[in-house]
């Protein structure tokens, strides 16, 4: 369905560009979600000129055998959703350039002031020399960023430094500690120079190579498209993994305290890789951009369209232009990027069967209803097959009819903790009060956090610099992992409980400003409870009902009562072992007319488990007596 989806957007654009043409109406294209332009385009460029207050992308003309395209196209906008195709602004078969025949690849570009009103444009490029059947780089200087550009005569960089590789992927960088300005390039090397202040060549007594020692295909091996950014005292180099054909091609990243290196490598070092479940293929060769006046970025890369990745389709020139939010972690980690979002960094996906989220390995769910919305927070297991628990964010899905979902950029992780020495980032608990939202965080032994926002979606903060309840309110507890798995409930007379624990159960009331215990911590105990974790209260019809995870490997069992603090009556087993995942998380809830029952397993197929987990839905029901009927878990989920 999403190869249909992706081609008809495709086709409809082409039709709607030819048919504004006809009737006089320009080359615009509207676009929200990915790819932002039509046909095929690749190692796409990012500029915003202070000139004109527009963006402007430059692309590699794709869909050429043998990526023997000769155009460079601009394409411009105001507000990175409408674009206007400004068409061709350098031809390397025609006389613009003298030195070259084709194969025009892999732009840069840098606007530079040179008086209070006059701008100039060096435009970077790499292109083929005929009489050597080698690629070289050359510049085109322009006083507008959309042309005419006017070539320099010749290439200004025709050998490697290394003696091997091809002299391609340029890209540029002004840095604004010096104000120097650099050049980066190299397929097979990364390579970088000082620009001398004509900015039509290098210093060549400055010339460095920079790439990156070691890594594989899948994690950091160089290969090409280096590109170069500074953000709060941080150089971030990042460059393209594999071959443009391939499937797994994707971005990774380092940093440096210098335009010239060394760097060292992120860990985790991938900020930008397909989703195959999704259907998305080949995302790399990529430029930021930071949108001025503000600490909003985006990552602006090609992709291969998905009709192509057939190897016998060619699937190294059938290549589409996408953008997407970026954002960092506190310290200043790139996060891992969501492909395929609209213009604000959210992504939409259809539920179908369980698990319904499979793009994600998600777990231990929680939920609140807002008007006619659901929201949805999980925690993230980053890899399939893991061997132990590997979590370092949480995340928001939203959705009106429990089918389209959106998720919503990562609104928080376990690095905006500063506290949290553990890094682990385990389950966690929203809930509304007063136009805030809280967001409560355990994170294995370094306790359990609050976070707060303005909106369901955040981002969130931690609201205490501290954490809000640790192991030593843990009384009855001697092991080191006791205190988490928070779960917040407000009563209708508007008192907050945080209920919370593993092997004990653990409670206490909420003040009113919700980042503080009031008065004594206590424990849950009935007859029959054998509590290992998760425990999560919901009301229904004045009954308090209190579920949890127990055993282990984990069924969800339950309790009622007729107050908050009990006394319980335990029940029995609501919903059994989770499939392959050693452990269970539940949310219960209504929304609508109806109660669900959300929660994880390990099913995504080949790699899932109980460090790869996925969420679940089904639906919950009652008996006529007020005590829950066994939820049966289902692959078909709510279709």
């Amino acid at each position: 369905m999403t190869n249909y989806r992706l081609t008809f957007l495709m086709v409809f654009s082409l039709l709607l560009t030819q048919f504004g043409n006809a009737a006089g109406l320009g080359n615009d294209v509207k676009r929200s979600v990915n790819p932002i332009l039509p046909g095929f385009h690749a190692d796409p460029e990012i500029l915003h000129s202070q000139k004109t207050g527009r963006y402007y992308i430059y692309s590699t003309t794709d869909g050429t055998p043998g990526w023997g395209g000769y155009e460079f196209s601009v394409f411009s906008s105001p507000d990175l959703v409408n674009w206007t195709d400004e068409g061709v602004m350098l031809d390397v078969k025609s006389d613009q350039v003298k030195w070259a025949d084709g194969n025009a690849w892999a732009p840069a570009i840098i606007e530079r002031k040179i008086s209070k009103k006059k701008y100039k444009y060096y435009f970077y490029y790499s292109a083929n020399v005929p009489s050597t059947g080698r690629k070289s780089i050359g510049v085109a200087v322009s006083d507008n960023p959309t042309g005419p550009f006017v070539d320099f005569g010749k290439p200004i960089i025709t050998e490697s430094p290394t003696g091997g590789g091809q002299q391609i992927d340029v890209d540029v960088f002004q840095d604004p500690v010096s104000g120097k300005y650099f050049l980066y390039w190299g397929n097979g090397y990364m390579a970088g120079a000082e620009l001398n202040d004509d900015m039509t060549s290098i210093k060549e007594e400055t010339i460095k190579v920079l790439t990156p020692e070691g890594g594989d295909l899948l994690t950091y091996a160089y290969r090409e498209a280096p590109y170069v950014f500074y953000r709060n005292g941080i150089y971030y180099f990042m460059w393209s993994v594999d071959d443009t054909g391939s499937p797994n091609y994707h971005v990774a990243y380092g940093t440096s305290d210098s335009p010239m290196g060394p760097i060292k490598v992120a860990s985790p070092c991938n900020v930008l890789n397909g989703v195959p479940r999704r259907n998305i293929f080949g995302t790399a060769h990529n430029s930021v951009l930071n949108i001025p006046s503000t600490d909003e970025w985006r990552i602006v890369y090609h992709r291969i369209n998905p009709d192509y990745i057939d190897r016998k389709k060619n699937p190294g020139i059938h290549r589409e232009v996408c953008i997407d939010r970026m954002t960092f972690d506190a310290d200043g980690a790139i996060r891992p990027v969501l492909p395929n979002a609209d213009s604000d960094g959210n992504y939409r996906f259809e539920a179908a069967g369980n698990p319904f989220i499979t793009h994600h390995y998600t777990a231990d769910p929680a939920a609140f209803v807002e008007g006619d919305t659901l929201w949805l927070f999980t925690g993230h297991d980053f890899a399939g097959g893991q061997s132990n628990y590997k979590m370092k964010d949480w995340l928001v899905f939203s959705t009106t009819d429990m089918k389209t979902w959106t998720e919503h950029p990562v609104p928080l992780t376990v690095d905006d903790f500063r506290w949290a020495k553990s890094g682990d980032a385990f389950a966690g608990h929203v809930i509304e009060r007063n136009g805030k939202y809280y967001w409560y965080i355990s994170t294995n032994w370094s306790g359990i956090g609050v976070a707060v926002a303005d909106k369901p979606q955040g981002p969130y903060k931690d609201a205490l610099g501290k954490p809000l309840l640790t192991n030593d309110d843990c009384f009855a507890s001697t092991h080191s992992w006791a205190c988490i798995d928070p779960a917040v409930f407000i009563d209708d007379d508007g008192q907050a409980w945080l209920f919370w624990g593993n092997r004990e159960c653990y409670y206490a009331k909420l003040k009113d400003n919700m980042v503080e215990i009031d008065g004594e911590v206590k424990r849950v105990e009935f007859p029959g409870l054998e509590f290992t974790e998760a425990p999560w209260v919901h009301k229904h019809n004045g009954k308090y009902y209190l579920s949890y995870a127990t055993g282990f490997p984990e069924r969800i069992a339950y309790a009622m009562a007729d107050n908050i603090e009990g006394p319980y009556v335990y029940k029995g087993i609501l919903n059994e072992l989770a499939g392959n995942s050693n452990t269970n998380h539940q949310a219960i809830l209504k929304f609508g007319d109806d109660w669900y029952f959300i929660y994880h397993n390990g099913g995504i197929q080949t790699d899932g488990g109980s460090y790869s987990r996925s969420v679940c839905v089904d639906k919950l029901q009652y008996n006529a007596d007020g005590t829950l009927k066994r939820v049966v878990m289902t692959t078909e989920g709510l279709k």
